[in-house]
Order: C-alpha cells, then structure tokens, then sequence
C-alpha cells in the first residue's frame, strides 16, 4: 500500500512562490495538481462537488469527506483545468474528525505529481497562505490571506452544538475574504507546499483549515486499505456540501429574477388586461355647413396577445432557466439561511402558479421553446427547466424509486427521485400518480437508463398540479412509450376578471 509514501513524499518541482504571490504563476504551476472532485450515484448523476488535490506520487486526492458521503455516491470524477478527467471508486483514509478523505485514482496520471505536505508547525502567528480550489465547483480560483492556528474543534463543536470528535484537535483559522472555492481545496504555503485543507463547516462564519500535520497523522494511521466510497464513515462536521455549479441564488436574486418574469411576460400594448380601448366611428353630426364626426370608445380584445394578457417572448426563457438553476441550488444546498430558502421557494410557487392557468397562446410558445431545448444537440449538463409534463409510471432505480414524466410536446423523458416531490411541493401530502398533470422546475441532471428506458434525471427545485393537457383521461396513465403527451381539449379556466394574478391578468 502507498498511502503512507504518499504522506512523506515530496513533489518533483515544488512550487516556490514569493512573500508577493504572482496568481498567474501559481495558477500555472498548481494548476495540475487540484481537481474539481464530481460525487456521482448508481446512475452516474452528479450529486455534489468539491474541491480536491493531489499528493505525493500523484496517485491519491485529498478532498471532503462530506460530499462523497452524500446519499447513493458510488464513485468520484475527477476533474484537472486541462479538461482532463480520472475517476476514483475506492478509499485509503477517511477521517470524521477532520473531514477529510484520501481516494485512489483508477488509473495513474503520467508526469503529474501531488503536493507535498509542510512539515513545518501549525503557525501561531499569521504567516501567509493561499486557497487553491474550484470557485463555485465553476473554475479554478486562487484566495491569498494568512493563516494562523488556535481554533479549538472542541471550541467548534460548542458553537455548533453537536457532539466533538473524541480527539480534541487544533484546526487552522484563515484570516481574508471567505474563500469560495468548494470544500476540500488546497491550501499551500511560500513554498508551495500544502499547508492544509479548507474545509466549509456549515454553521457558521469560520474558516476552517485542516493543518497539514492531522492530515499526515491521519494517513499514516490508516489501515493501508482500499474500501469503495460506499463504505465511507459519517464525518463530524456539518458541511457546506456544494451540490451543483454555480453561485446560490439569494432571496433578493430571486425576488428580481421574478420581478423580471412577470414585467417581461405582460403585454405591452394591453399592460396585461387582454383588451384595449379603441375609438370607433359610429356616425356624423352636422353643424350648419359642417360636418362632425362621432367617435364611441369600445373595448375589443387585444389583437397582440389574443386577449391573454401575456405574450412568451424569446428572452423569457433564460429568465425560467435562471430561476430554476438559483432554486435548486438553494433547496438542495446544506448552508442556506432557512428564510432564504423558503423566500425562493415562495418566489418560485409563484411562477409555476400562474404557468399553470396561462393562456393558449402562452403556453403554447413557452412549451415549444422547451421542447427545442430539450432536444438540443450537445446540451451540457447540469442545466434548469421549466415545463408542463404527465406522469407516465414509477420505475425502481439503485437509489430508490423513481417517477417517471412525459413533457408536454415532448421530446423524451424525465426521471424525478420520488422522494423529492414530497419535499419540494408546498401543502401536498405526497408526489403526483400516474396520469396527473405538474408544473415542474429544477435541474436535468444528466442523462440515464433506468429499467428499458432512457431518460434526463432531473432534480427538483419545486413544483405544483398543472392542467390537463390531453393524453389520456385525467387520474390515468398514459399508454405505451409513444412520443408523449400532445395539446387536448380540456384547457386552465381563466382568471377571474379583477382577481390579482401573478402576470396582472384583468387586474
């Protein structure tokens, strides 16, 4: 077993940056060393991200232990700022008390040698140090601050409330800018070396950094075994699990991303009443030798947005992809201040609301430029939606059950953790049946086979029952495969007129 060589050797060409850090050199030069780590299910479906790093030979990466924990993680991927990727099925030390995993590339990485641990001790005074990681689980990014030890896992775990780990330990504090490179990033010294490990405890403020001296001590005392990720401890520390790229939405993000919606979707020419007034000639009036002409004012339907009120344009679609993106994030995210959440949540009910008693027209236009995103050559994932879709039948998958939707107009089909319905569905006992309409957003995923289907994996973000849209009697499944549900008779009523609406329908 190499774990133990991995934890004293030393890199080929050690990284030698100055009291004043040139980030260009350092990005280069360390570059190939730190991944982005991808935690993925059964299915192959990224269910959280982290930063990671490789030491000594190059044939382990540190990252965080939490995210290869999450539910139905199997294996990790690995990816370098080359585009590279290796993946990594198995473990040779997790620590709970620290956090921290080191896993076993499958396949050797030529010419590509780790990080070697400082051998230096913790700092008691600030000395500098660098966070190298993966900002947002997006792109690489590079934090300079000081380090300096003194933060107590006991002294934590009181201000967190939770039990302490049984060996009390003194982690590293990081004195700058909260890093926002995703847990599990690199932090080197002047030499390059690596001084630590960021880890983000949720919870709190702190920022935590595992000294390089409990990572050694870790290692060395491993058992020289190789388990699969699945035989993962628990960790200690409550993290802040990235569980997709990007930045979390705030409530005040979401807030104007739904201001957006709403004024964008809102006819211009009938600021969304579906009539306007127009002035007709009804006849003369004869003055002496001149003549009048008598005009009546009369409502008529808007000829723009054939009485709806709203009108789909192309710029909407990005907003409904946005929107859905930010929510998922923040229903998913461990670290999300809980009025947050549910402000987006709200935000987000709101939208799906009125998706759900719009217009024809509207829905029409919205659902076509869906069905084109959807069957968009070479799409990349993840990604949000927004759609209108049938629940077609429930199928098993290795992590629990899964519903199956059919979108309107189609093409394809989507795979919903069942479980997550519940979750994400204000004031409903339980997810849709088979037969039942929804307006559903969140985040495909990525693409699966599950029993003898094919289908995008999608991950909620919230949703509500929409309208019956045709295929099949309402409350029953559809029949067979077929290309999916198409537009039928039975249509959303119409706002009452006076009534306020999400869109400012006859308001």
């Amino acid at each position: 077993m190499v774990v133990v060589a991995a934890a004293a050797a030393v890199a080929e060409a050690p990284l030698r940056a100055a009291q004043d850090v040139d980030p260009a050199a350092l990005r280069e030069s360390a570059g190939p060393r730190v991944c982005l780590v991808i935690a993925e299910n059964g299915l192959g479906v990224p269910v959280g991200y982290a930063s990671g790093f490789l030491i000594g030979e190059g044939k382990f990466a540190v990252t965080d232990l939490a995210t290869l924990r999450l539910p139905g993680v199997v294996r990790a991927t690995l990816r370098f700022p080359d585009g590279k990727t290796v993946t990594a099925g198995q473990f040779a030390m997790a620590d709970p008390g620290i956090g921290l995993a080191a896993i076993r590339l499958d396949k050797d990485l030529p010419e590509v040698a780790g990080f070697a641990l400082s051998k230096d001790p913790a700092p008691q005074a600030g000395v500098r140090a660098i966070v190298v990681g993966w900002r947002w689980a997006q792109d690489l990014d590079l934090t300079i601050g000081m380090a300096a030890s003194g933060l107590s896992s006991a002294k934590l775990a009181a201000d967190l409330k939770i039990d302490p780990p049984k060996t009390d330990v003194t982690f590293l504090s990081f004195g700058a800018e909260h890093p926002d490179a995703a847990t599990g990033a690199a932090v080197l010294d002047r030499d390059g070396n690596v001084m630590g490990a960021f880890i983000h405890v949720a919870g709190t403020d702190r920022t935590v950094v595992v000294p390089a001296g409990l990572l050694r001590d870790a290692m060395l005392s491993s058992d020289r075994q190789l388990r699969p990720l699945t035989a993962l401890p628990n960790p200690v520390w409550p993290i802040a699990v990235q569980p997709m790229p990007g930045k979390p939405l705030s409530a005040a993000d979401s807030a104007q991303t739904v201001r957006n919606i709403r004024s964008s979707s809102r006819c211009s020419t009938c600021s969304g009443k579906g009539t306007v007034i127009v002035r007709k000639l009804v006849g003369t009036k004869n003055v002496g030798p001149l003549v009048y002409p008598i005009y009546s004012s009369e409502a008529e339907t808007c000829p723009k947005c054939k009485g709806e009120g709203v009108i789909f344009s192309d710029a909407l679609y990005p907003m409904y992809m946005k929107m859905a993106e930010g929510g998922a994030w923040a229903i998913l995210g461990g670290d999300v201040d809980p009025k947050a959440r549910d402000a987006v949540f709200t935000n987000g009910q709101e939208v799906l609301k009125a998706l759900a008693k719009a217009g024809n027209a509207y829905r029409a236009e919205f659902s076509r430029q869906v069905k084109a995103d959807l069957a968009k050559a070479g799409a990349t994932y993840p990604r949000g939606i927004v759609l209108y879709a049938q629940v077609r039948d429930f199928i098993n998958g290795p992590d629990g059950q899964y519903t199956m939707l059919v979108p309107h107009m189609g093409p394809g089909i989507l795979a919903v953790k069942s479980d997550r319905f519940p979750a994400t569905s204000e004031g409903q006992a339980k997810g849709p049946s088979p037969g039942d309409w929804v307006v559903l957003a969140g985040v495909m995923a990525g693409l699966v086979t599950l029993g003898d289907q094919k289908a995008t994996v999608v991950h909620p973000f919230t949703w509500v029952r929409g309208p019956h849209l045709g295929g099949g009697p309402a409350g029953k499944a559809p029949p067979g495969p077929g290309p999916g549900p198409g537009p039928g008779p039975a249509q959303p009523p119409p706002p009452e007129k006076g009534d306020p609406s999400f869109f400012g329908i006859g308001g």
